[in-house]
């Protein structure tokens, strides 16, 4: 049916004089012909069609009606279409414009904060996914190691909203003990030991065991590795003395009070900022490596501390980013303390070390320290 056949019917299909069958096709038509639609529109406007029958206008508006919804319900649906296409775009190009991109940079600032204020926690593998409206969400696992075995403990959310931040630790379980804790040199004086190496005495031998140990006084990295050079042990964390320590509130420094240090090797610091990806780094060593790459994330840090706030854990106030740096540049980095892992009975014997001043015990688990010809683990 066409226009012409339309017109020829019209007055009949307004008075309800045509068949079903004959206002069915016309409907049809009127539903796929833009002129005859308008047609009929404006015939309800103009009141032009008052003669209908009563049952005839009332099936006539609703058609309209419910035409007019439709209509209005998919233009508001290729509208959000659209507006979601366009942020999306607009989000990528937010978020992953310049070098290093802003959504590299929030990801590296969560997870350095992590990995320098969290003893033996390491962000692991994980992505990100840029969304539309300026949203960005990131998810890595976080692990820790005890003996040679590394231990999935939880993930590392950090989600952004233009240039907000909001970063959740997800613990195994629904929480973290927090049994690693450092003394302070200048805090140690009439402090009682926690009885680590009788509790290293008791546990069997066929287990491994974490430790955090605090030092007599701070010590570079090379005499730290000296120190431990006779001992099938390994070297995890280091805490570092920044030069806040000695004004804490608190005796224990861990996590949650000011803690600050960097692991052996770290997923989110730069040891070699021309070579990045490239470089070799040994466990026992190249200490000015991993000084200058402590220097320098808490340079980065600097640069947005904003988020650096948002990704710690403890107070805030304990943060003190600038002070530190300018501590270290000045004395240099030296650790006061350092976590450590190996066969329990392997860490017993380093009550031997004089510098040793207050040991602590973390995480025990079964013997894992045996070499292996192959390794693998599924994540997910």
């Amino acid at each position: 049916m066409n226009c012409s056949d339309v017109e020829k019917k019209w007055e009949n299909y307004l008075s309800g004089n045509l068949t079903v069958a004959e206002e069915a096709q016309i409907e049809a038509h009127i539903n796929k012909c833009n002129a005859c639609n308008t047609k009929l529109n404006d015939e309800l406007r103009s009141k032009s069609a008052a003669f209908l029958n009563n049952e005839k206008e009332t099936r006539i508006l609703k058609y309209a009606k419910w035409k007019s919804r439709i209509t209005n319900a998919l233009f508001v649906l290729f509208l959000i279409l659209l507006i979601t296409i366009v942020s999306s775009l607009l989000s990528a190009l937010y978020y992953i414009w310049g070098e290093p991109d802003r959504a590299h940079n929030a990801i590296r600032v969560s997870s350095m904060m992590t990995e320098m204020t969290m003893p033996n926690i390491i962000p692991g593998s994980g992505g990100s996914n840029i969304k539309s409206f300026f949203r960005m969400e990131s998810s890595y696992e976080l692990r820790k190691q005890v003996g040679r075995e590394i231990q999935s403990i939880g993930t590392l959310e950090t989600n952004m909203l233009f240039n907000l931040m909001n970063v959740v630790r997800n613990w195994n379980g629904g929480s973290l003990d927090l049994k690693l804790y450092f003394v302070y040199p200048e805090k140690q004086g009439g402090l009682e030991n926690e009885n680590t190496w009788s509790n290293l005495e008791i546990l069997p031998e066929g287990t491994v065991s974490e430790l955090a140990v605090s030092f007599d006084q701070s010590y570079s990295l090379d005499e730290v590795y000296q120190l431990f050079s006779g001992y099938d042990v390994e070297l995890l964390w280091f805490a570092v003395n920044t030069g806040v320590e000695s004004v804490l509130r608190n005796t224990h420094i861990s996590t949650i009070n000011g803690l600050w240090g960097f692991p052996h090797f770290g997923n989110s610091l730069i040891y070699e900022p021309d070579n990045i990806g490239g470089y070799t780094l040994k466990v026992d060593g190249d200490s000015e490596k991993k000084a200058a790459a402590f220097i320098g994330a808490l340079e980065f840090l600097i640069e947005h501390e904003a988020w650096a706030q948002k990704s710690y854990r403890g107070n805030t106030k304990e943060l003190l980013l600038q002070e530190r740096l300018n501590y270290v540049k000045e004395n240099g980095v030296k650790v006061y303390g350092a976590v450590v892992t190996g066969p329990t009975k392997e860490l017993l014997r380093l009550k031997e070390v004089e510098e040793i001043r207050f040991p602590v015990l973390g995480e025990v688990t079964w013997w894992n320290w045996q070499a292996r010809d192959y390794h693998g683990t599924i994540w997910n």
